[in-house]
Parts: C-alpha cells; sequence; structure tokens
C-alpha cells in the first residue's frame, strides 16, 4: 500500500511528504492504530575480543597471537588462513541471549582489485591465542552463518558479519568464540587477502568489535547469487538505540557490486502478511529457491550505492510515545533480487 493511499484513508487533509519524510508520515498515519505493546528496553554493548590470531597453513606450526594486522582468507593458490576472535560474555549473563549480534573487523589493507567472500563459524572448541597454530586448530562448525567480501583493495574499512546465531549459543553452551576462512578452500583461483586491525594494533578505533543489541533483532537469511564468492547483503543499525524523535541509521553492507546501483529498503510493520500474502514470501516462483521477503513492503525506500558498495539510509522517528508499541521491520533488496537477513526494532 502506497504511502499517500494511506494518508488519505487516515487523515481528512494530508499534506503530501517530501521523500526524507516518507517514513515519518507512514509512521504517523499508523499511530492511531497502536494499542498496549510490549516495549523491550533496549540495550548495546559493544565488547573487544579478549583473544584473536590467525593460523596458516604454509606455517603450520607458527603461532600469531600477538600480530597486527591479522590476515584472512588466502594468500596465493595453496595458503589458506583462519581467523580466530573470542569474546567474554559471563557479566552478560543476566541479560539472557541477545536479540542480535554483529562482529566489526576493520580491513586495513588488501592484495588487490576484487574480493573473494569470507565467512564466519562457530568454533565448537578450546583454543589459546598464545599457543593457537595451524596444526592445532579446534572443532568448528562447517556451516557459515554469513558471507562477507573481504581482500578488495578499493574496498578498506569496516567490514561486518551478522553472528547473532553464534552469540546466542554462548547462553546456552559453551563459547569458544568464532572463525573466520575462505567462503571455500578450494586450490584453484586467484588469492584476496585482507589485512584486519586486532586487538592489539596501535589504532585502537580500528580495533575489532562484537556489538550485541538486546531489542533490536536479526532474523531471517540473507540471500545472494554468489555468496562464495562476493559475500551476501548484510543489513545493521548503525545508531546506539532506535529512539523516538530521533533518526534511525540504517547501514547494508555488500548492497551492490559497484558503486552507484539501485538498492531498496523494505520499511514495514509486519512480519506475518504483507496485504493478502503471507510471509515469509519464498522466491521460488522467480528462480530463487533460497529467497525470502520476511518484512511487509508498507514503505519501499531507494538509494544508490556509493563507492565502497554499501547503502544507508537515516529514518526519521516521530516524537510520539505511541511508537513505542510499534514494531518496525526492514529488510534490503540489492542488485539482481540478492536480499539482506530482516531485522526488527522496538523503539523506545
Amino acid at each position: 500500500m502506497r504511502i499517500l493511499e494511506l494518508v488519505r484513508r487516515n487523515h481528512e487533509a494530508p499534506r503530501r511528504p517530501t521523500r526524507a519524510r516518507t517514513l515519518a508520515v507512514l509512521l504517523a498515519c499508523c499511530l492511531s492504530f497502536a494499542t498496549q505493546g510490549v516495549v523491550r528496553t533496549q540495550t548495546l554493548v559493544r565488547l573487544s575480543p579478549v583473544r584473536d590470531t590467525h593460523v596458516e597453513e604454509a606455517n603450520p606450526t607458527s603461532n600469531y597471537g600477538s600480530t597486527s594486522p591479522l590476515k584472512l582468507t588466502k594468500e596465493g593458490n595453496s595458503a589458506w588462513i583462519r581467523t580466530y576472535f573470542g569474546f567474554d560474555v559471563t557479566k552478560l549473563a543476566s541479560l539472557g541471549a541477545p536479540d542480535s549480534a554483529v562482529l566489526r573487523l576493520y580491513q586495513s589493507g588488501a592484495s588487490g582489485a576484487g574480493c573473494l567472500a569470507a565467512s564466519a563459524h562457530n568454533v565448537t572448541g578450546a583454543w589459546s591465542e598464545s599457543t593457537l597454530t595451524w596444526q592445532s586448530q579446534p572443532s568448528f562448525d562447517s556451516n557459515a552463518v554469513d558471507y562477507r567480501c573481504v581482500g578488495d583493495s578499493f574496498y578498506k574499512g569496516w567490514r561486518v558479519f551478522d553472528v547473532t546465531s553464534i552469540a546466542r549459543t554462548w547462553w546456552s553452551g559453551a563459547n569458544h568464540g568464532m572463525m573466520l576462512r575462505t567462503g571455500w578452500e578450494i586450490r584453484s583461483g586467484a588469492s584476496r587477502l585482507a589485512l584486519i586491525r586486532s586487538r592489539e594494533d596501535a589504532v585502537a578505533l580500528e580495533r575489532p568489535l562484537l556489538e550485541l543489541r538486546w531489542g533490536i533483532a536479526s532474523f531471517g537469511t540473507a540471500c545472494a547469487s554468489s555468496e562464495m564468492l562476493s559475500g551476501r547483503p548484510v543489513l545493521v543499525v548503525d545508531s546506539d538505540d532506535a529512539l523516538i524523535g530521533k533518526p534511525l541509521d540504517l547501514h547494508a553492507y555488500d548492497a551492490a557490486r559497484a558503486s552507484m546501483r539501485a538498492t531498496l529498503l523494505l520499511a514495514g510493520f509486519s512480519k506475518t502478511n504483507w496485504g493478502a500474502l503471507p510471509l515469509p514470501l519464498n522466491l521460488a516462483f522467480l528462480q530463487l529457491p533460497s529467497c525470502n521477503v520476511y518484512v511487509s513492503g508498507d514503505d519501499v525506500l531507494g538509494t544508490l550505492s556509493y563507492s565502497t558498495k554499501d547503502a544507508k539510509w537515516t529514518l526519521p522517528l516521530p516524537n510520539d510515545a505511541r511508537l513505542r508499541a510499534i514494531p518496525l521491520y526492514f529488510q534490503v533488496v540489492a542488485q539482481g533480487f540478492e536480499m539482506s537477513q530482516a531485522l526488527e526494532a522496538r523503539v523506545r
């Protein structure tokens, strides 16, 4: 349903909104339907790793626990690299498992143009930063939870992984951290080595971070046609909180394969139906059986990806306390019908 139609139905004398105010107008229209809802307290915790290192297949007995930058993915046609991060969440036990978790890594250097996808995995065995080598690696879950484009010398800066499913297991079982590797480990093909700031790096503002959120939830699974080559879109909140009367900053990483490509943000009020369509909506009828629409597109906000292939939106939230009763849902549709996971935001 288009914005102006909603306005006409709910207001006798609507003002035509500018595009920058579209979501604010939509929210204002729908606040009249707000009833008592569950207001989830928002909490954001940023953690630095207590251990990080990488291991190299080419140097199977070497330890790199005090090294910065860390290496990631592949160096040469037959030299695999795996990168490990560990976080201490024991003091957060009383909060319960987080609704979303994002690993932020700063890529300070790379080997050349183009990229390979790094995949994130749950580590299931113990390891120590000071002793870990290629030969002494712990066990890990071979199923990747996210893929990100790394190793492109034209695409430096923050690389972000949705590791919600990994972090949530730490509240119900063992916490051995996470590991990143090339999306597939085959001998042929070009290398795309990425250099990542470590926890010991002299540039403190670019050290790794794990962002845990309660009140803003990540759900569903992203999809892409070539996720093991170039990653897949991931949608995160850049704002510290979602607050009434404040802008909500959303950021889609790997939203496009190049700059200046159209990227769409679905913004809506439901994750169960989009009009008469039940959600999630599988896109097998478009020959995309691994892709799903998870949120209602009550508004569709377009933008162009910028030079780092990412896309951003700043959404004004009305200064109305009734908004706290309404969950907001977001999902990105990128070039070629590649789609991010979805976010649910409970405003406070």
